[in-house]
């Protein structure tokens, strides 16, 4: 990931946020997308990488940036939902998400519907599966305690993660990672 371009403080409004972290790297590196996400309608966010190269979409609106260092592949140990509960990378912790998710699927795995059915070697979950007049069926985080935390994966030198998700809250972790050393991702909505 690249570090972030110089932005004014109007445009890093009502953003999605994407945080990476990587061993012998100098800090976090960010990149922001989106606007106005908090209108309660729903939002597409697609996070590509490969090798050094990252891709982050909200909305088919794409941001790209380069990872520096030399480490090209990252170390997942868990992705968890809605909440942070690994506390050793940010030292100032994002507000829990409150809204819907729906339609996480990494490397094409879709872990949310795995965890519903029971496909998944271990998913812990204080949310709920389903919402009133829609055809999909998300996972509804009702308040700030409200999480989904899913299995270990695999490390891998690419990855393509998607995910929908529609919320009136102006803040909120939407997924974090953590790996070995220190290597996490953190995507979370800022200021609506």
């Amino acid at each position: 990931m690249s570090k972030t371009k110089e932005y004014s403080t109007d445009v890093q409004k009502k953003i999605v946020e994407l945080h990476k972290i990587e061993s012998g790297c100098k800090g976090p590196e960010t990149l922001f997308a989106g606007h106005k996400l908090n209108d309660n309608e729903w939002h597409s966010v697609k996070v590509v990488r490969r090798g050094k190269s990252l891709q982050l979409s909200v909305d088919n609106v794409t941001v790209e940036g380069q990872m520096s260092g030399a480490h090209t592949q990252l170390e997942f140990h868990h992705i968890e939902t809605g909440i942070m509960t690994e506390r050793r990378f940010i030292s100032v912790m994002p507000s829990n998400f409150i809204g819907h998710l729906q339609g996480l699927s990494f490397n094409g795995m879709p872990y949310l519907d795995q965890c519903k059915n029971g496909d998944i070697s271990y998913c812990e979950l204080n949310a709920r599966f389903g919402m009133r007049r829609i055809v999909a069926d998300p996972v509804s985080f009702r308040n700030r305690a409200s999480y989904v935390a899913l299995s270990t994966l695999q490390a891998y030198a690419s990855m393509h993660l998607f995910f929908q998700f529609k919320t009136t809250s102006p803040d909120g972790l939407m997924l974090f990672n953590s790996g070995d050393g220190s290597d996490f991702i953190v995507i979370e909505l800022v200021k609506g």
